[in-house]
């Protein structure tokens, strides 16, 4: 926590819990990043337990943590947190997506200071959007649907 600095600044999101942002200092630069609050608050063993990075988690592990030699790991690690934590409505995955590539977006901005290469992240991590929102609900559903609200069609 020594890399970090918290600010108290709160931004209202309709289901996920509260949000905060919090600055990360990556190779001196700042960086802003939206997470649930209880994010920040996880110990390093809850974050290896729900967080794996990009790609769904036992499968898909070939799919890189970076875009363009960038790492998106923590915003990843964000955004299987929200899948984690959200109530089993649609509304939570479409938003947990959003924020994914948000973070996306301010991590290329504010690492990036080539106009090509920050052309080039960009549309790799719209790319990630898009698999994420278009094929993510396997990963976002494991674990929501309960026994009793299952039933069998004949």
């Amino acid at each position: 926590m020594s890399t970090r600095n918290i600010i108290s600044k709160k931004k209202d999101y309709t289901s996920i819990q509260e949000t905060k942002q919090e600055i990360f200092r990556i190779k001196g630069i700042p960086v802003i990043l939206y997470a649930p609050r209880d994010y920040w608050l996880l110990t390093e063993e809850e974050k290896d337990r729900i967080c794996n990075g990009c790609g769904a988690q036992g499968k898909f592990d070939f799919i890189p943590d970076s875009i363009w030699f960038m790492s998106i790991e923590e915003v990843c690690s964000i955004h299987d947190f929200c899948y984690y934590s959200s109530r089993p409505c649609i509304k939570d995955k479409e938003e947990a997506d959003r924020i994914f590539l948000s973070n996306m977006l301010r991590l290329i901005e504010a690492k990036t200071k080539w106009k090509w290469l920050r052309f080039l992240r960009r549309r790799r991590a719209y790319k990630y959007y898009l698999a994420v929102k278009y094929f993510g609900a396997p990963a976002f559903w494991v674990g929501k649907n309960k026994d009793e609200n299952l039933g069998v069609v004949k």
